[in-house]
Order: structure tokens, then sequence, then C-alpha cells
């Protein structure tokens, strides 16, 4: 709940809910689970499937903190026969009867190739990555970012990388990007995987006058787009539709509940 973007999949899913509970009759009940973020996030997350499982609920509606820390959780699902609906992550080592996410490896690749487009063509670019490794969605913004550049023919160099996704981490993340680069103009372009810990990252470099970088990142959160509009540091921010992400994946899961007439065996 920290993270505007995964804010607005959980307010578009529920939206689309409770339009669907205001016709009458069948109602889909929601029991709200929030996992938290990074390490902590992941534990809090395997052992709060881990409740509903025993429960045996009509479905589980999940945004993974992790793709393989819940692989046995969705194999148990499996075993259960309880459907898993899953977005803007997946899932490794079981079956999903829903998934859905953004072109991430298409938005990485506009921002490759729009960094590329702003400097000149034979310089090789001095890039630092912050990045989170353990979702799918952000390590498709990584390669799509960094194959633009290689299918550019942009010499490059990925001189250190930092996890960073929201904004506790992207705070701690940029005091040692300053500790590492303290020289201005030792770094050209610096990637975040979104706004979550992108915005404090900015933040913290505007304030230390570190006008010498450019930003390019993901989400499309206003802030960032007004630091675009103002000239603080961000170029290019690649937006995803999430409050969308929520409303199909509600639509999905009430087709699903209809079709299996799981209302009828009041589910």
């Amino acid at each position: 709940m920290k993270i505007e973007g995964q804010v607005a999949m959980r307010k578009g899913f529920e939206e689309e809910i409770a339009l669907f509970n205001k016709k009458g009759g069948d109602k889909v009940i929601l029991t709200p689970y929030v996992a938290g973020e990074g390490r902590k996030g992941i534990t809090n997350q395997v052992h709060q499937v881990g409740e509903v499982l025993k429960a045996k609920p009509a479905a589980i509606v999940i945004q993974p903190t992790d793709n393989s820390a819940l692989a046995r959780a969705l194999e148990e699902a499996n075993q259960l026969k309880i459907p898993v609906f899953a977005y803007d992550q997946y899932i490794v080592n079981g079956d999903m009867t829903f998934f859905t996410t953004s072109d991430n490896y298409g938005g990485g690749r506009d921002n490759g190739d729009y960094i590329h487009g702003l400097f000149d063509k034979n310089k090789e670019l001095r890039l630092v990555i912050f990045e989170y490794p353990k979702v799918s969605s952000t390590i498709d913004r990584v390669d799509g970012f960094l194959d633009a550049l290689r299918d550019q023919g942009r010499k490059f160099k990925v001189l250190k990388r930092y996890e960073a996704v929201d904004p506790v981490s992207g705070e701690e993340a940029v005091k040692q990007f300053l500790k590492d680069f303290p020289q201005k103009g030792s770094v050209d372009v610096i990637f975040t995987v979104n706004d979550g810990g992108g915005l404090s990252i900015v933040k913290t470099l505007h304030e230390k006058k570190r006008t010498d970088v450019i930003h390019a990142t993901f989400d499309g959160d206003p802030l960032s787009v007004e630091n675009i509009k103002q000239g603080k540091i961000t170029v290019i921010d690649s937006a995803q539709f999430c409050a969308e992400l929520g409303r199909e994946t509600a639509r999905a899961l009430i087709a699903y509940l209809i079709k299996g007439g799981s209302f009828r065996k009041k589910n």
C-alpha cells in the first residue's frame, strides 16, 4: 500500500467488484490482506496465503510479492482445486486460473529507445540500475531497457545495481549511490524499475543538486510526470494502466464464479 501503482491495481479490482455487487442478487465477498514491502512482505504473504488455503475460499486473488516464494502455496491450491487469479506478477511451478500484467518488457524498451536518442551515438553510456529481481514485471523492465540499447548498437556499461522498489528501499539505495558516486558527471543515466522507489531517489538527487544524471522509470505516477514537466532529472516514465489490471482481474473472477456455479453453491 506504499506503491501507488499497486494501490491503483487494488482499487480497480475492488471498484469492479463493488459494481457487480450493486446489481443485486449474487455478491462477491472480499477478505483483504496486505503483505507489505521487502523481505518481511514476502514472509507475510506466504503466511497469509497459507492461512487462506485452510479456509478453502471460492477463489484466491493475489498480487505476488515474489515469483517463487509462493510456488508451494500455488501447488497446494491446485491440489485443493482452489482457483488462483494473479495480476502484475506470476507464480512459478503451478497452474494459475488467470494471470494478467502490463507489457513490462515493451515499456522497458520504450525507455531504452528514448534514452538512446538523447546522446551522441558514439558515446558509451554509464548506467546505474535500481532494480527488484524478485518479480517478473521488474525483471522484464530491466531486460527491455538494456535490450533496446543493444539493438540500437549503443555501447553502455552498467556501473552498479541497487535494489529499490518502494520509498524506503529507494531512500536507502540513493544514500549508497551518493557514497559510491560522489563526483558529478560520473554517471550518465539511472534507471528505476518503478516510481515506488524512483520518486524518493529523484527527490534526494534533486535536493543534492545531482542534476548531472538523467532518469528513466516506470509506472506513470502523477508526481513523476510532474518531475518531467519541471525538468527534475526524470525524462521518461513508461505508464501502465494499473487500475485496469485490477478491473480486468475482477471481471475474470466474476465470469469464472458465474460459469462454475459458485454462487449457487453459496461459496
